[in-house]
């Protein structure tokens, strides 16, 4: 099982949601590991590119945007950067 990357538990099932809210209450996408807050505050380019949720940033004609719902673009003061590929899961098992 994969480790939720806030610190919390596990996921046991591989039929269960994407779409993960960990005992910690960190909630995030479970194929790519980015905080859920973050890709609802925006759109699928939050994804990370190995995610199947992914949409390439060139497929898509608006610039990015501040967001005031987005917990990192209000940490920021500023729109948010897209996540990296950090090589999650691997990285976090």
């Amino acid at each position: 099982p994969k480790k939720c990357q806030a610190g919390g538990g596990f996921k046991q099932n591989e039929d269960e949601c994407d779409h993960m809210t960990c005992v910690c209450k960190h909630e995030f996408c479970w194929l790519c590991g980015v905080d859920r807050n973050v890709a609802l505050a925006h759109d699928t380019r939050w994804h990370k590119p190995s995610c199947r949720y992914y949409t390439p940033r060139e497929e898509v004609d608006e610039d990015p945007t501040f967001q005031s719902k987005c917990p990192a673009c209000a940490a920021k003061g500023a729109v948010c950067d897209f996540p990296e590929d950090d090589g999650y899961p691997d990285s976090y098992i």
